[in-house]
């Protein structure tokens, strides 16, 4: 009488845990499939990632408000841009009249692809910003992401780049830009 008791749960467990993995985004199955397509340049990764990732997004059009003298490392490219917001908390439209006024509402915001791993990024941005006439903030930084603010003239902004994408050897990178930001 006692097995019968212990073995009901036990069966229910063992039908229940394959079906409770499965439908989960972070399944041994999700990751050792993640893994295993990324297992070639997984040395490149600076650490295991903690969470589901997403795959890397197609190129978008150029983000024309981007400096032209604002080095980005070789292959990025822009994924979307988007609507920063303004301190007024006026629409898209009244942003960009902002911007073409040079009000300091103006500022812009956009998504780009770096190809680069976190750490590779800030580095980049340590040795080619400040070359470029880029005076840097002070950063912050935590595995797998990494922020900062950059400034010349009146115009500055900041970026935040994370590890999120699927193929570790490529980042994403939010940047923000803008009169007096």
């Amino acid at each position: 009488m006692k097995r019968s008791r212990l073995f009901v749960p036990l069966a229910a467990a063992a039908v229940a845990f394959p079906l409770t993995v499965g439908c989960s985004s972070d399944s041994p199955t999700a990751i050792a499939q993640a893994s295993s397509s990324a297992a070639p340049a997984a040395s490149a990764s600076s650490g295991q990632r903690t969470s589901a990732c997403r795959p890397v997004p197609a190129q978008g059009e150029a983000l024309d408000w981007i400096p032209a003298d604002l080095p980005l490392p070789p292959g990025s490219y822009a994924a979307e841009d988007t609507e920063a917001p303004s301190p007024s908390g006026s629409s898209e439209s009244d942003t960009d009249a902002d911007a073409e006024s040079g009000d300091a509402g103006g500022a812009h915001r956009g998504f780009l692809v770096v190809k680069m791993t976190v750490d590779q990024f800030k580095q980049f941005v340590t040795t080619n910003w400040p070359a470029a006439g880029y005076s840097l903030g002070r950063g912050d930084a935590e595995a797998g992401e990494a922020e900062g603010g950059f400034r010349k003239g009146d115009f500055g902004g900041v970026y935040r780049v994370r590890d999120v994408y699927c193929d570790p050897t490529m980042s994403e990178l939010l940047l923000t830009y803008g009169k007096g930001a």
